[in-house]
């Protein structure tokens, strides 16, 4: 997507590179990122900048993503999408 990009939107998503899909050895899917749009809203980047700093905090203290998730108290599915930035990273 080069242009009409909703107000408040990046103009490219950093996972699927604006293209709205992934491919695969097998398969072409729309990204999980944007759904397939291109872009992605502005707030999503800073959940993506903060879930890359989790994710290599958990790694520099060598702790699996299931125990932190259990440390923390949340399934690590939820763990795993707040580091991807596919949810924004909050607690309970």
């Amino acid at each position: 997507m080069k242009h009409g990009y909703p107000k408040g939107e990046s103009p490219e998503c950093p996972r699927c590179q604006g293209q709205g899909i992934l491919v695969g050895i097998r398969a072409v899917i729309p990204c999980d990122q944007c759904d397939g749009r291109g872009y992605i809203p502005t707030h999503t980047l800073q959940w993506i900048e903060e879930g890359k700093k989790l994710r290599q905090d958990r790694r520099d203290r060598e702790i699996t993503l299931r125990a932190e998730a259990q440390r923390r108290g949340i399934p690590a599915l939820k763990l795993s999408q707040m580091e991807r930035g596919i949810i924004p990273p909050e607690f309970p």
